[in-house]
């Protein structure tokens, strides 16, 4: 017999003890209130992965003879057998790498940048075939085409006959979904990001895409394309501009989440990521946008830049644009890195089942931006290069496996079976880990974007009459020792750190404000208000955070209400995105040379192209 009372005496003891747990309150020893502590670098989640990896390397069969030592934290130690363990320090991150097993080496992530997305890349080489001297066009809606050709091949009852390449394209997204997608863990994985929605954006703005958008292979892409890279000259129109293009960028990158996330108003939760679902299309226009800018990169031999020098693209060194390794290394800043940011706010990790959710539903929107995924999970470990059902495969004669960042493990030859080798927690974190040793290495230009990104806000915040919005001195102000710097582009920045970590934000030469630095009492009080305030946000962060861990009904008002506010985001945004295109549109060809013509995410509305 069950006794209500004790069951729900310990349901409340647990959840107090969560909560205690976030604020870091200590059980009887040190007296103290450590609810202002937010490391983004020691997570509790980042501990248990490396336990979890040890107990498994101990226990394998090619380890016979192994001792732990904890207090390494530094070096490597080898153990018997084919297997290795290493304590890599990057940026302050003490990295527990068991390469071959867990983690992707140098070795094995570089092959796959030299591959793109095959399949896409030779839809938009099937399309130029057929339009002759004419290339495909930054208006050209590849998957209207797709979707009017396979309409049409199964209204004339060809389901037997040969088929085209835009038929075949979107037969395989339509028809043929992964055995492994569940719809229902779908949904589950969106009311993740909706419930926690405030937390997860902060951390796609502040760890994601700031800490990911300095990887200087990246930044390549971005330069080359002008995607949200400040211009080269200063004067005042030229960085008005940047700037609105560049919010531009992000709202886009907003809009696409919502076509994906928000819920659509008398149909089932997961109705915009099914097939033919507005996030579904959102999904494959926006993979359509990244082919058109690699093809568009690779064909150009040389191209024009604003000072007149001459510029090639080079495969050797940044492999081929928007690569495999690249997108999965994308996919996983909006999937496991976001789950550590909101670690980091909430000061407990999600629990397991929220995790794994959410990787599913990135592993689904990931195989939809042509991030090549195996699509059957029940694999031959006897002959794996044999048995595994590529969704985008580099070649028909050797392909890569791939590396299906948010799968639930490492394709090998030879791969374990234990539940730590097929648990997508330990895979998506093992590889991200893989990728920031490989990738993140940060220079100057990594240090100038993730300064504009910070600073492209600034006319909204700070205060014509301060003197701080001289758009004439911007970079000059970023950059100075001096206290005085706008106080919103410092409170941003005092964010961004506790996100990324003091190691990574020196790197990239983030501002800081400390008492050092304070030379007279208006110094001072500048520094106290900016910390007032920045720790204020990140303790009702956390609040925020912590209520739908804890309460089941209170989170089932956050994601309604955040899904609301997510379709509000929506109907905004495309609206002004609408506006855009048309406008771009109606420019003429003189202008229209220099307007980015990689910006179309939506299909055109038909009424606004018969108006035309």
């Amino acid at each position: 017999m069950v006794d209500r009372n004790s069951s729900s005496s310990s349901a409340g003891s647990s959840s107090i003890h969560s909560l205690l747990n976030a604020f870091r309150i200590p059980f009887g020893a040190d007296d103290y209130l450590g609810f202002l502590r937010f490391d983004s670098i020691n997570l509790l989640s980042t501990t248990r992965r490396k336990k979890l990896m040890l107990d498994a390397v101990a226990s394998s069969k090619q380890s016979k003879k192994f001792q732990r030592d904890a207090s390494n934290d530094a070096g490597d130690y080898f153990v018997e057998g084919s297997e290795s363990v290493w304590y890599i320090s990057h940026f302050d991150m003490k990295i527990c790498f068991i390469p071959h097993r867990f983690h992707y080496t140098a070795e094995e992530l570089e092959p796959y940048r030299k591959v793109g997305d095959p399949e896409m890349d030779e839809l938009l080489k099937f399309i130029a075939s057929t339009k002759g001297d004419k290339d495909c066009g930054a208006f050209d809606d590849i998957i209207a085409y797709s979707e009017d050709a396979y309409n049409k091949w199964v209204e004339e009852g060809k389901l037997n006959k040969p088929v085209n390449s835009l038929v075949k394209f979107y037969a395989h997204y339509h028809d043929n979904i992964p055995d492994w997608v569940d719809f229902e863990q779908i949904e589950r994985g969106m009311e993740v990001f909706l419930a926690y929605f405030p937390a997860a954006g902060c951390a796609l703005i502040y760890r994601s895409l700031i800490g990911g958008f300095s990887i200087p292979k990246i930044i390549q892409v971005l330069k080359s394309t002008r995607y949200l890279t400040p211009g080269n000259i200063k004067d005042v129109t030229s960085i008005r501009r940047d700037r609105k293009r560049t919010m531009e960028r992000l709202l886009d990158t907003t809009g696409f989440l919502a076509s994906c996330f928000a819920p659509i108003d008398g149909a089932h939760f997961s109705a915009s990521l099914r097939p033919g679902g507005r996030g579904w299309n959102a999904a494959l226009r926006v993979r359509v946008l990244h082919a058109k800018v690699r093809r568009s990169l690779l064909q150009t031999a040389k191209t024009k830049n604003e000072i007149g020098r001459h510029s090639q693209w080079n495969i050797d060194e940044y492999g081929v644009p928007i690569n495999q390794e690249d997108m999965a290394a994308t996919l996983l800043a909006f999937s496991a890195n976001t789950l550590m940011g909101i670690e980091t706010l909430a000061g407990v990790p999600l629990s397991d089942d929220e995790q794994r959710d959410y990787l599913a539903l990135w592993r689904y929107v990931g195989w939809l931006l042509g991030v090549d995924t195996t699509e059957d999970d029940d694999l031959d470990c006897d002959d794996i290069n044999t048995s595994v059902k590529s969704s985008n495969a580099s070649c028909s004669d050797n392909p890569l496996l791939p590396i299906d960042p948010c799968g639930p493990k490492k394709l090998l030859y030879d791969n374990s079976a234990t539940p730590v080798d097929n648990d997508s927690i330990i895979h998506s974190n093992a590889t991200l880990e893989s990728m920031v040793l490989h990738l993140l290495h940060p220079n100057e230009e990594s240090s100038e974007l993730a300064l504009h990104l910070l600073n492209v806000m600034k006319d909204r915040f700070g205060s014509e009459k301060s003197g701080f919005t001289n758009e004439l001195s911007i970079r000059g102000d970023i950059s100075s020792s001096s206290p005085y710097r706008p106080f919103s582009l410092m409170y941003r920045s005092k964010v961004c750190r506790k996100l990324l970590g003091d190691a990574l934000a020196d790197r990239l030469g983030i501002p800081n404000s400390t008492a050092r630095q304070c030379g007279n009492i208006k110094e001072f009080g500048f520094h106290l208000g900016l910390t007032i305030t920045v720790n204020m946000f990140l303790f009702i962060s956390r609040c925020y955070t912590i209520i739908p861990m804890i309460f089941p009904r209170c989170r089932k008002l956050f994601i309604w209400w955040h899904g609301r506010l997510l379709a509000k985001l929506l109907t905004g945004w495309q609206k002004s995105h609408s506006k855009r295109v048309n406008d771009a549109r109606s420019m003429s060809p003189d202008v229209k040379s220099s307007h980015c013509p990689f910006s179309m995410l939506m299909a055109p509305k038909l009424n606004d192209l018969q108006g035309e």
